[in-house]
């Protein structure tokens, strides 16, 4: 008999604590999650414990096998119906989300004359359009919840524009001027917004850069264009930032209890935005860039 209520002790115990560990587990939402910094993020994650749902375009079997912790699932963030599916089955699933980390983006390399206005609105629809979409569709739930954090991975080009690198940095400045106005209408709802501003990383993101493709026959916009990736490629492999390296800080700040708007993810970026910041007029950065420019078309 002592047993038996021993027995309905120890089963009541760990049925409770089996529900509370259920009710406390943590879940990340990561798009473009199955590479480079959305795929470290997705890994760093797992390995602490959360719930880990990684989505994207370019989801397969050896992605799904390679990581088994990890949910891959597809989306297109250029797709409402894409964005709205994969939503309602995290939340069917997990019941809320805690942390959304916007990851997905490309560049768009070239001059701003010479890329077409189909290519000016896919960089936006990718880069703003889609990451705003993916964000209202996350959001229902937080505010139900009353607790959430939004992380969104924006660059230094979302401080300043170099030449050759204007619409992907227009997109950029965009989305901290969004994640500005959130951080501050979603703080009655204890959803936290933080921006994490990268420079180099080396993730294979330049060479897979679109590149402007109407030339309109000027021959500087070519080399322009060319030089940049050359450039972008060879800063990266020489110093550019493990992917690794920008996910254990995303980690870090989606745990934060008070985070801060804005993260630069080295000494070098922090620089780079002090300055910017600094320098009222623009004149220093105008002058700077000029030098940059002559440097791509010698």
């Amino acid at each position: 008999m002592r047993k038996c209520v021993l027995f309905a002790v120890l089963f009541s115990l760990f049925t409770m604590l089996a529900f509370c560990e259920q009710k406390e587990n943590k879940v990340v939402f990561i798009s473009g999650g199955t590479k480079g910094i959305g795929l470290e993020t997705a890994k760093v994650f797992s390995e602490r414990g959360y719930s880990v749902w990684a989505v994207g375009r370019s989801v397969n079997d050896v992605l799904r096998d390679s990581y088994p912790n990890i949910h891959f699932l597809f989306m297109d963030i250029t797709d409402p119906i894409s964005i709205d599916t994969a939503v309602h089955e995290v939340l069917s699933t997990e019941g809320h989300i805690d942390t959304l980390v916007n990851n997905a983006g490309y560049g768009l390399l070239g001059a701003d004359e010479a890329v077409t206005i189909e290519q000016a609105r896919a960089q936006f629809d990718v880069n703003f359009f889609g990451l705003l979409e993916l964000t209202q569709k996350v959001l229902p739930s937080m505010r139900k919840e009353e607790k959430g954090h939004i992380i969104n991975i924006s660059s230094t080009s979302g401080i300043r524009a170099v030449p050759g690198l204007g619409l992907y940095a227009a997109s950029k400045f965009a989305l901290e001027a969004l994640s500005e106005s959130m951080a501050v209408t979603l703080s009655p709802f204890n959803i936290k917004v933080s921006v994490i501003e990268p420079g180099a990383v080396a993730n294979g993101w330049a060479a897979n850069c679109d590149v402007a493709r109407n030339e309109k026959q000027i021959e500087v916009y070519s080399k322009l264009a060319t030089n940049l990736q050359e450039k972008l490629i060879e800063l990266a492999a020489k110093s550019g930032q493990g992917s690794r390296e920008i996910a254990l800080l995303v980690f870090s700040v989606a745990n934060c209890d008070d985070p801060h708007l804005r993260y630069q993810t080295s000494k070098g970026v922090e620089k780079t935005v002090s300055h910017k910041l600094k320098d009222l007029t623009g004149d220093d950065l105008v002058s700077m860039q000029k030098s940059f420019l002559n440097t791509l078309l010698d």
